[in-house]
């Protein structure tokens, strides 16, 4: 458990949170199918989703509600998939 989490604070300090996004868009551009491990802020991030749809259409599965509806995303998904 982090020390922030411990002391009540709502989340990471932003750098922390920074290189998570970063650890999550290199995760996604290798395998598009590492969207499912990542946390739900991460799910709802458009550059995040983008970036694993784009390597797996079928990672729109676990992207979050709003972005598995959204037409770009739909479209993507779709375009990678060969359909």
């Amino acid at each position: 458990l982090h020390t922030y989490a411990r002391a009540g604070h709502a989340g990471p300090p932003s750098m922390e949170a920074a290189a998570g996004r970063e650890n999550a868009l290199a995760a996604v551009r290798q395998d598009g199918q590492a969207l499912r491990t990542l946390p739900p802020e991460l799910r709802a991030d458009r550059e995040v989703v983008l970036e694993a749809v784009q390597q797996s259409g079928q990672a729109l599965q676990y992207a979050a509600e709003e972005l598995r509806v959204d037409r770009e995303f739909v479209l993507e998904a779709v375009r990678q998939s060969g359909l």
